[in-house]
């Protein structure tokens, strides 16, 4: 082999594996920029559709960069931008029909939100809670230790969120639980019996006969958060592939 080729091979390895390097770190410090702005900004802080956007788009293209760095990242950005457009809605519902207004947005259209999201996004977004309300926020066996750890913290005290990769025989995934604390704009509906107006507690009562969800404190622990963000299929494929 001829010295010039072997010399023009090492520097094309080189800049390739400069590249895969470069792609990496640009992928892993895009989702640490992410967990530094929310710490630092908190529930304040909503990354634009663009900006989820372009992080999913990041991870689904670098599937050999750091993935809990990429998919924590991914899951944060969709936590607090759900949450976001649900106290948005909230808030029309509460000036435009009263509390019970928010009880049906709470109820039919939260839960359409969420499966709109999650056609939008690729990313798997609901809330869930012990002390429920709608059935389908039940906790499954991976939230449901989660929320249990959690019940006796407050916004004051708050407990930590969550994440960690699961692995089955169908999927990879990165799961993650961001915890909920009763709002003042939640009183009306999850309160004290005295705190909800009867016409609040009527439609709750006719609506769901079984529900869990009211004689909660201002600032005490409601639920989570959960994020499910799809990582590899079981032939090692990346999301989006």
């Amino acid at each position: 082999m001829k010295p010039k080729f072997v010399l023009v091979l090492i520097v094309y390895i080189a800049a390739i594996g400069a590249m895969a390097w470069y792609s990496r770190q640009k992928a892993v410090d895009f989702a640490r920029q992410e967990q530094r702005r929310q710490e630092e900004l908190g529930a304040g802080y909503t990354p634009s559709g663009p900006r989820l956007q372009a992080m999913s788009g990041i991870f689904n293209a670098n599937p050999n960069g750091d993935p809990e760095a990429q998919a924590q990242g991914i899951a944060i950005a969709a936590s607090q931008e759900l949450s976001q457009r649900l106290v948005e809605r909230l808030q029309a519902a509460m000036a435009e029909q009263g509390p019970v207004g928010a009880v049906n947005v709470c109820g039919d259209v939260a839960q359409q939100m969420t499966t709109d999201y999650n056609r939008e996004r690729g990313v798997q977004v609901r809330r869930v809670a012990l002390r429920n309300r709608n059935p389908l926020n039940l906790p499954d066996a991976f939230e449901r230790p989660f929320l249990e750890s959690a019940a006796g913290s407050t916004e004051e005290e708050p407990v930590s969120a969550y994440g960690e990769f699961v692995e089955s025989d169908a999927v990879s995934e990165y799961r993650y639980l961001s915890p909920i604390y009763l709002k003042p704009l939640c009183i009306t509906c999850h309160g004290a019996p005295e705190q909800i107006p009867a016409e609040v507690l009527e439609v709750i009562q006719e609506r769901y006969p079984d529900d869990r969800a009211t004689g909660f404190a201002l600032g005490e622990f409601r639920g989570a958060i959960s994020v499910r963000v799809p990582f590899a299929s079981a032939e090692g494929e990346s999301a989006g592939e």
